[in-house]
């Protein structure tokens, strides 16, 4: 095809330029083959990049990464991505293949028609082919540099070469996608800046040298170790609120009334008080308040 567009170009060429490489221009013809040529052109790159297939396999890698990395985020504080993110489902051209394939096992199965493949490669040929319209023009395999796909899937990574300025551009690309595009615009100023460096830190943030083989822990299941230990201790909590008032109100409703508690102690002895005998001045008072002296009388004149 590269050669058929190269003869063409050439001879579009020698029919419009004179012997000395200029444009001639002196009669409506040529004037009209250059409107011609001009539309060829466009015609060519339009057709070109409409036929540039979207490799699946490397936007299910993206979407893997981003539903693990990016997407808790927006989940964590109930925000939206807007559909102008090209991180977006909206604008995934595989998301809605995706939802007709179904895991069975070993085999995939069309939940369309019902029809089950043994490869999983058979039945994307099979959806994209019988039952998908293509309505979405979005790629998120070309997003893979940025989500650094290679980092996640491939295998051998230790001997690969890296260009800090290349990676410096890179992460520039990535820190204006979600500063321009990725960011709900309803939030304030303060919320926006804060959810940014959020989803920059999750995915930008590994684009250098040092970082760029490093995967990070996704925030779902960051956030979930808190959130397993919160409701495990509300869980106990609760456990023992119910146990302490089922074994209260069963006190309770066991315990004997007041009126038992009188009529059972009626049915005892009370306990006589101990006898503490007198000290001899006790007794000496008692003697004098029982026989007062007489008037008129004294030990003397007795």
């Amino acid at each position: 095809m590269m050669d058929i567009e190269h003869m063409y170009h050439v001879t579009m060429y020698s029919h419009l330029c004179d012997c000395r490489g200029r444009i001639n221009v002196r009669n409506k013809m040529s004037m009209l083959l250059v409107m011609l040529y001009l539309a060829q052109i466009s015609m060519l790159s339009r057709r070109c990049s409409a036929t540039a297939p979207c490799p699946q396999d490397k936007s299910k890698e993206a979407r893997l990464i981003i539903n693990k990395i990016i997407m808790p985020l927006y989940t964590l504080k109930h925000y939206d991505m807007p559909n102008t993110c090209p991180l977006s489902p909206a604008n995934d051209q595989y998301a809605a293949p995706e939802l007709m394939k179904r895991r069975l096992g070993d085999k995939w199965m069309c939940s369309v028609c019902g029809k089950s493949f043994s490869q999983e490669s058979d039945i994307n040929s099979h959806v994209m082919k019988a039952h998908h319209t293509p309505t979405v023009q979005g790629c998120l395999a070309d997003l893979c540099d940025v989500l650094r796909c290679n980092a996640f899937f491939s295998i051998n990574n230790d001997e690969q070469a890296c260009d800090e300025q290349n990676m410096a551009q890179l992460k520039m690309k990535c820190m204006d996608m979600v500063r321009q595009k990725c960011v709900p615009d309803y939030l304030d100023v303060t919320r926006q800046v804060q959810f940014e460096v959020m989803v920059q830190a999750s995915i930008c943030s590994y684009l250098s040298c040092d970082n760029y083989w490093n995967v990070p822990e996704d925030e779902a299941s960051r956030h979930s170790h808190y959130y397993l230990i919160y409701w495990v201790l509300l869980g106990l909590l609760i456990v023992f609120l119910v146990v302490y008032f089922k074994v209260a109100s069963y006190g309770i409703e066991n315990s004997p009334s007041i009126e038992q508690i009188i009529a059972s102690a009626d049915q005892y002895e009370r306990p006589r008080p101990a006898y503490i005998p007198p000290s001899s001045e006790d007794m000496e008072l008692r003697h004098r308040s029982a026989f007062p002296p007489s008037s008129g009388w004294s030990e003397h004149e007795s």
